[in-house]
């Protein structure tokens, strides 16, 4: 799981660089100047960003899974001992 942290924190930095990629065609296409591409490559990295943001949550909810299954462990182990 620790193996993961590094490439998740990336993920989201990557998320945020998508998004601003995403915006820069967005604005392309409302300008009018991107024609029929500026939609779809701000599409495209909308998606990709959406992609890596659930990557990254993914990971933010394994690991808290993971911790209160650690912190209810002894609880159990000592209700089963006394």
């Amino acid at each position: 799981m620790a193996g993961f942290g590094p490439v998740a924190i990336w993920c989201a930095i990557g998320a945020a660089l998508f998004d601003a990629v995403e915006d820069v065609f967005l604005l392309a296409a409302l300008d009018g100047e991107g024609g029929d591409t500026a939609p779809r490559l701000g599409a495209t990295f909308a998606g990709l960003k959406f992609l890596l943001l659930a990557a990254a949550q993914a990971y933010i909810v394994a690991g808290l899974l993971m911790r209160l299954r650690d912190r209810r462990r002894p609880a159990r182990q000592a209700a089963a001992r006394g």
